[in-house]
């Protein structure tokens, strides 16, 4: 009787192992379909962000070759600039400019300065943000930005 019992368990335990290899392989098999569902997308989505990035970039081009006959100098969007930073309540900390660059040194809340840099992508876009630091100082953020005209990057 003892070895009919030991049979009957050892032929469970086999079903039961044979039960979950099954199950495992059916979720090994879901995991996979998943995967490479996912991956897909994720080369689907980089392929988009390429496309908008080369039409972006076109864009942008398109819109400095138009600007650069109708260029304002520097030195007046660089009073644009300070006047923005002004109507921002950011702290300009200094500012240095040659005949291709602006380096601004401005320190203020997060939104003022994200609002900052909206504006230069907006409306200056015959300048090209070079240089972008960002720093914490306790309450506000520090900024370092170095602006070059689009005719003179290379």
């Amino acid at each position: 009787m003892k070895i009919i019992q030991k049979k009957i368990f050892i032929y469970i335990l086999i079903i039961l192992v044979l039960l979950f290899l099954i199950l495992q392989s059916y979720y090994l098999k879901n995991n996979f379909i998943k995967n490479k569902y996912l991956h897909a997308k994720i080369k689907k989505q980089q392929q988009n962000n390429m496309e908008f990035k080369t039409k972006y970039q076109k864009n942008i081009k398109k819109k400095n070759s138009n600007n650069n006959r109708h260029a304002k100098p520097l030195a007046a969007k660089t009073a644009s600039i300070l006047a923005k930073v002004k109507t921002l309540n950011l702290k300009l900390i200094d500012l240095n400019r040659t005949k291709n660059e602006i380096n601004l040194n401005i320190s203020g809340d997060f939104h003022s300065i994200l609002n900052l840099i909206k504006y230069l992508e907006i409306e200056m876009i015959d300048l090209k943000i070079r240089e972008f630091k960002l720093k914490d100082n306790n309450q506000n953020l520090f900024l370092f930005l170095k602006l070059t005209r689009w005719v003179d990057v290379k």
